[in-house]
């Protein structure tokens, strides 16, 4: 591996993780913490046939 092709990688590292972390800024922004929070189930218990799989699942959890 010569410094060529290791410095083509570490630019092709900085460019997904750049992208990556535009993408996380831009989700955050518009969505915000609320939806990443993976304790929050009310939105479950609206009334229609998911309720009931859901109140299954921690039935027999």
């Amino acid at each position: 591996m010569d410094l060529k092709e290791l410095s083509y990688k570490h630019e092709k590292l900085f460019i997904a993780l750049l992208g990556a972390a535009l993408g996380a800024i831009t989700y955050i922004s518009i969505y915000g913490f609320r939806l990443l929070d993976v304790t929050h189930t009310i939105w479950l218990y609206n009334k229609n046939d998911l309720t009931q799989h859901y109140a299954g699942r921690l039935f027999f959890s």
